[in-house]
């Protein structure tokens, strides 16, 4: 997983997902998808030019429980107040 630490950490509070997280005591069991936002990109080039792509492509590079993201997020950014448990 990519994270640009400059981009994150001026924009960390105004993103909603994040929002919740930070402050909470709690983060939620369970596991979602991440895509890099350069796949995204490219997935919407190549919808464009593929005169045959209708409807919906989902996308996702990887599964991540909230433990991985508040490990990686913990590591990035040690002075952040996100949840443990």
């Amino acid at each position: 997983m990519y994270f640009n630490n400059s981009l994150i950490a001026s924009r960390l509070n105004g993103f909603s997902f994040f929002r919740r997280l930070t402050g909470s005591e709690y983060y939620p069991d369970l596991a979602c998808p991440w895509v890099h936002v350069k796949d995204v990109v490219e997935a919407h080039i190549r919808a464009f030019e593929t005169p045959s792509a209708n409807g919906r492509y989902p996308l996702g590079e990887r599964v991540l429980h909230f433990t991985d993201i508040l490990k990686i997020l913990h590591e990035s950014y040690p002075s952040l107040k996100l949840p443990d448990k």
